[in-house]
């Protein structure tokens, strides 16, 4: 893996919090702040594409005749279960 070493200033709680992860997970500083950071990038992806959705959604709701027949033509296909 091509990398690039960088140095960064963390508040000392957060670095206390880094420390006991690496050890109990038994990997380094830059494994642990490289996952966090992936991680982040992907909730952001995450929530770029809710976000999307959501705006969508608002500008074409849809409408109780649609829903009711997807309910319909799914509901058929639902195995019945005595609870």
């Amino acid at each position: 893996m091509n990398t690039i070493k960088t140095a960064i200033a963390i508040p000392k709680q957060d670095f206390v919090i880094v420390e006991k992860l690496r050890k109990k997970l038994h990997k380094s500083r830059s494994q642990i702040l490289v996952e966090a950071f992936r991680a982040w990038v992907e909730k952001s992806r995450i929530q770029k594409l809710d976000d999307r959705y959501a705006e969508a959604y608002r500008k074409q709701p849809e409408d109780v005749a649609e829903l009711n027949a997807v309910l319909r033509a799914t509901s058929s296909t639902w195995p019945h279960e005595e609870w």
